[in-house]
């Protein structure tokens, strides 16, 4: 065997001997290490700052649950006072409803002595408009028929008035002369 041969039989063992090395005892010793030194140490720090983390963070869940509880007592305090308001409102509704009970029961007395001030006023109409058709219509028109007949014979005679008139003016004129003649005689 050769030297090339030899160290290529050395460098195979050896590789396999690492291969065993690397694959089964480092990680195996690895994890010892971890188990036994680094785990319990790393489980500490981690619970520590875990720990903190959580005393922080339960601190601040604290501090925003008291202004939560704070708020939610406004709102109580305000859904007192909305309560206080709706009972007001109701209040003052049945005010409103007694009210509009009170107006309601006064309107519908109001209708109907309306009604029946209507159908008086209605049985008034009813007798003006029979007694205009039965009395004063024929009355009117007997006026009428009446008058314009009278009233061709005026305007015809009117003529005649006329000239009656200048007449008796001339009559006048004439009786007052005889008077004075008749006086200077006697």
């Amino acid at each position: 065997m050769g030297e090339k041969e030899f160290l290529a039989t050395l460098s195979e063992l050896l590789d396999k001997k690492i291969d065993v090395i690397v694959t089964e005892k480092i990680p195996a010793v690895l994890e010892e290490a971890l188990e036994y030194s680094l785990l319990p140490k790393l489980n500490i720090i981690l619970d520590a700052k875990l720990e903190a983390r959580f005393a922080e963070q339960n601190a601040k869940f604290e501090a925003r649950f008291a202004q939560i509880d704070n708020r939610f007592a406004q709102i109580e305090a305000r859904l007192a006072q909305i309560d206080d308001s709706f009972a007001q409102i109701d209040d003052r509704f049945a005010q409103i409803d007694d009210k509009f009970e009170f107006y309601n029961a006064n309107l519908e007395a109001s209708f109907s002595r309306l009604e029946s001030e209507i159908f008086k006023l209605q049985d008034a109409v009813k007798d003006i408009n029979l007694r205009l058709d039965n009395e004063i219509m024929p009355n009117i028109r007997l006026l009428s028929e009446n008058y314009v007949p009278a009233a061709k014979r005026y305007e015809a005679a009117s003529d005649e008035i006329i000239a009656i008139r200048s007449d008796v003016d001339l009559l006048k004129i004439v009786v007052s002369q005889h008077s004075k003649r008749l006086e200077q005689m006697a």
